[in-house]
């Protein structure tokens, strides 16, 4: 499986996590690895030389196979704990990975930026455009149907649908160059009289029988399924491809003649704000751009620049009371504390809060000493996974199970009152 993928992607970079990375997200403990790849845009012999596609076996004094990466072997530095032995679920040793004292996320983060070449993304496509397009769009096209395997009609229904495969990609290459809305309407008459001979012979291309000839594992087929939208009954309707611009090509920097221009290029462009950059684009000072901006982005107490639209939401009642303080240490913040002021949530009545078993704003200490309150002898763990919206009940002792509160008082035999409530903290609908 290495070997093939290294015929059709190249390695840029590589990091082993800790077998205890995900245990608060997702409960799970497993060595993962974080591996970012790049396409080749031409299929090359595999190098030998390269490590990663073999594997040796990792020194332990007890002298068992432990088969491990190469190229974790000869770079141990990638791997980002202490490597080690111990008792796993498979076997009675594994290779393991204990924590150490880095912090994960920054070690992770700076493990992969220190191995990634500069301009990683712009050199490869640059290089080689002409192939990306056309070669690419021919292979996918002779790997999704081999038109001479199929009958006379099959052939034609297939062959149909390549044609409209390729008009639709002319389109959008069209669109994507911002080509004249000349040249794009006649790529666009051209897309639709494919179609109409379509399915005025064959009925709309997301029919059941029009697109079972062609390999489903195939990128054409989610494509030709996409230029169709559902209309009622069961009907279908042409997409917007078909007749308006559906693609906007990236706006030109040196075309950006204000600071607002610049913040939503950014905002495209980075998915944040970036003084830097929009003071770049517009050359002048950072300064200048957060006075010429003010009211649409907000410094944070922790020194980074966020839209309103992202400060003035979530929990605003925190965030207020964080500018708060740092309006004491500087008099600028008092502009952040005036707009999170405007938009504080009313404050809820007691009568208007009802407490459900299972919220997730509940600690789960309130609703660990609630199960010990009505079943006394329960000394097990409760815990919350947030991101899965999870609640935990471990090491449930025996007492706890059989006690007359919980087979009797608050459950019954056939399910006792730890089985119900850890039924009702997940919205589980208790069977018998």
């Amino acid at each position: 499986m290495r070997r093939y993928i290294a015929e059709h992607a190249e390695l840029l970079a590589a990091a082993r996590l800790p077998g205890s990375a995900f245990r608060k997200n997702a409960g799970t403990e497993v060595v993962t690895d974080v591996l970012i790849l790049r396409r080749k845009l031409s299929k090359d012999s595999v190098d030998e030389n390269l490590i990663w596609i073999e594997t040796d076996d990792f020194p332990n004094e007890m002298e068992y196979r432990l088969p491990v990466n190469r190229l974790y072997l000869e770079h141990p530095e990638l791997m980002l704990s202490i490597p080690g032995c111990s008792r796993g679920m498979y076997s009675d040793i594994e290779f393991t990975l204990k924590p150490d004292e880095r912090e994960l996320a920054g070690a992770l983060r700076d493990s992969l930026i220190s191995q990634l070449p500069s301009q990683v993304i712009m050199a490869a496509v640059a290089a080689n455009r002409p192939l990306l397009i056309e070669d690419t769009q021919e292979k996918e096209k002779s790997d999704a149907v081999n038109l001479d395997l199929l009958s006379r009609t099959l052939r034609q229904r297939a062959s149909l649908l390549l044609d409209i495969y390729t008009a639709a990609k002319q389109v959008i290459r069209l669109q994507l160059l911002d080509a004249r809305d000349e040249m794009i309407a006649e790529a666009q008459r051209v897309l639709n009289d494919l179609y109409l001979r379509f399915t005025s012979r064959f009925g709309y291309i997301n029919a059941k029988q029009n697109l079972k000839d062609l390999d489903r594992r195939s990128p054409v087929v989610p494509f030709l399924k996409a230029l169709e939208e559902p209309a009622n009954n069961g009907k279908w309707k042409r997409a917007a491809i078909f007749n308006s611009r559906a693609i906007r090509p990236l706006k030109n920097s040196a075309q950006i003649s204000s600071a607002k221009d610049a913040l939503l290029y950014c905002l495209n462009e980075c998915g944040k704000v970036d003084l830097d950059r929009i003071a770049a684009m517009t050359v002048q000072t950072k300064d200048d751009i957060a006075d010429a901006l003010r009211g649409l982005i907000y410094e944070t107490p922790s020194g980074t620049w966020v839209t309103a639209d992202e400060y003035l939401s979530g929990n605003v009642v925190e965030k207020l009371k964080e500018a708060q303080a740092a309006a004491e240490l500087r008099s600028s913040f008092q502009e952040n504390v005036d707009a999170l002021q405007a938009v504080q949530p009313k404050s809820l009545g007691p009568e208007e809060i009802a407490v459900r078993l299972g919220a997730g704003w509940i600690l789960p200490e309130v609703v660990r000493d609630f199960i010990r309150e009505i079943v006394p002898q329960f000394d097990g763990q409760l815990s919350y996974i947030e991101s899965l919206g999870l609640w935990k009940i471990e090491k449930i002792n025996f007492l706890a199970r059989s006690s007359i509160e919980a087979t009797q008082t608050w459950g019954t035999a056939r399910m006792n009152a730890m089985d119900l409530i850890e039924d009702a903290l997940n919205l589980r609908t208790p069977m018998i």
